[in-house]
């Protein structure tokens, strides 16, 4: 990841300099984020499931439509640390489509 970050700044200061042309440098992010995107969703992958996932989780998941706001409040401090959501780029860039790869749970 550090060093898809490293070539980003790179290209940046390619660009900057007047090295790689708008043309280039957009392939080049492009690229570089689409590599960056891939590494996360492996790295998401191969991370390892918590001790409490297994039987609770399928435990929550099938009583979930019976319990009260405050029960399902109190799993849900009891299961997630954080969740942390990257950003998405500026503007419009995402034309309105839902990334779930930009968020990630944080389990306890």
């Amino acid at each position: 990841m550090r060093r898809i970050e490293a070539d980003k700044v790179e290209a940046r200061r390619l660009r900057a300099d007047d090295e790689l042309s708008l043309a280039e440098f957009a392939r080049e992010i492009r690229r570089l984020e689409e590599k960056e995107r891939s590494m996360k969703e492996k790295v998401s992958a191969l991370a390892p499931t918590p001790a409490r996932a297994g039987y609770a989780a399928a435990r929550i998941v099938r009583e979930w439509d019976t319990y009260t706001a405050d029960m399902k409040r109190k799993e849900i401090t009891k299961s997630i640390e954080a969740v942390v959501i990257s950003g998405a780029g500026k503007g419009g860039a995402q034309n309105g489509v839902f990334r779930p790869e930009l968020i990630e749970i944080v389990w306890k």
